[in-house]
């Protein structure tokens, strides 16, 4: 009998601690999030959700204009989550969380669908070489939070030292955590992204349009308000016989909007240490003045820098201007001053644009909120369409 109770009692002490250690075992099975949520590649019917968790699971976004009614989901198991919401009203803000696993990750998160032609007042960021994640870098992004922009354009030079997925969090996710969220980031590849496997650990985790006839995301276009935005890739050759040349070419020819912007890394207009890039100029600016593209945002040389209008290489009179913003968190370069130069200063800072119809205010904000430069470009009464 006492063999009989030691060996019930034993029993159920074993099946009690086995109890214990498959619920514990569950629970730190559970996935934990390591990154995100962060939006991206918003239009005026869909978004794109994406985060990152440290065991395989399936991924959930509950979303709606008041609450969580709606739900979108993508199978599993993975690590690398991204939801594509879809069906999306426009200029609408969407309350949303995630989840993966059976449980919540993150909520208590908006974002806002793009503007159509009928809504043409919106205001953007921009910023360039945003730095290894120093003191600056985190200023810089308090001064977008302070803007807050409809959305952020950058002009290359995201991961540094050499575009490792490894320097992803540092340099990005973290300084920026408390804006992706909700404010959607477009960007452009520098030099630098690209020293690791051609970009590929950049092209792994942002999640750009790929509306090329290479379905790349090195280099699109996407529309908000009555702008088009265009973004290329300088670290291909940027003459005809490419693919992005053909495609550059068709975009601008298509571009029937009051405004369009370009942005990219290697300035054809810069007085900065790395100066101009002569190649980018003599190909490129031509197709802009031709399709009335109002203004180029590029960085590279840590500076800002924006010159008059210049037509046919030539300052002055109507033509394109062209801005450097490279000062968003690197070490900052010397700059200097050429006949085209309306303004240029080596000051951590972004350019924040407003677009209202058929007017467009741009500033050079350092990281105080002090405005450093600023100038206004009026297409009202131009030719083109507006919505007034």
């Amino acid at each position: 009998m006492r063999s009989r109770r030691v060996g019930f009692s034993a029993g159920v002490c074993g099946a009690a601690v086995l109890l214990v250690w498959v619920g514990w075992n569950a629970r730190a099975a559970q996935p934990g999030l390591v990154r995100g949520p962060y939006v991206m590649n918003p239009t005026t019917h869909s978004i794109t959700v994406a985060w990152d968790t440290d065991l395989p699971a399936d991924a959930r976004v509950d979303y709606g204009a008041g609450g969580h009614g709606a739900s979108a989901s993508a199978p599993g198991p993975g690590t690398n989550h991204a939801v594509t919401l879809t069906g999306l009203a426009p200029d609408t803000a969407y309350h949303y969380r995630v989840a993966s696993g059976g449980r919540v990750l993150a909520e208590g998160h908006t974002f806002r669908t793009a503007k159509d032609d009928g809504n043409p007042h919106f205001t953007f960021v921009v910023l360039g070489d945003s730095g290894r994640g120093g003191p600056p870098q985190y200023a810089v992004a308090k001064r977008i939070q302070a803007i807050q922009p409809d959305f952020v354009l950058h002009t290359g030079d995201v991961v540094y030292p050499a575009g490792k997925a490894g320097d992803l969090d540092r340099n990005y996710f973290r300084p920026y955590r408390h804006l992706i969220a909700g404010t959607p980031f477009f960007l452009s590849l520098g030099n630098h992204d690209v020293a690791t496997a051609s970009g590929q650990p950049y092209l792994d985790v942002f999640h750009l349009p790929n509306n090329n006839p290479e379905q790349t995301e090195r280099y699109y276009s996407f529309d908000f308000g009555n702008a088009r935005f265009i973004a290329l890739d300088t670290n291909q050759p940027p003459g005809p016989g490419g693919a992005m040349y053909a495609w550059l070419v068709r975009e601008l020819e298509r571009a029937r909007k009051v405004w369009t912007f370009v942005f990219f890394h290697i300035s054809p207009y810069s007085s900065g240490e790395n100066g101009s890039n002569l190649s980018v100029r003599q190909t490129w600016s031509p197709l802009f003045e031709r399709a009335r593209v109002a203004v180029v945002f590029s960085g590279h040389d840590h500076t800002y820098e924006r010159t008059v209008p210049i037509r046919e290489f030539e300052p002055g009179g109507p033509g394109v201007v062209y801005v450097v913003t490279g000062g968003g968190g690197a070490r900052l370069y010397r700059v200097g001053r050429s006949p085209w130069t309306a303004h240029a200063a080596s000051v951590h800072h972004v350019v924040r644009a407003e677009v209202r119809d058929c007017l467009l205010d741009l500033q050079a904000v350092n990281t105080d909120g002090a405005v450093v430069d600023r100038t206004t470009i009026d297409r009202c009464g131009a030719g083109l369409p507006n919505n007034k």
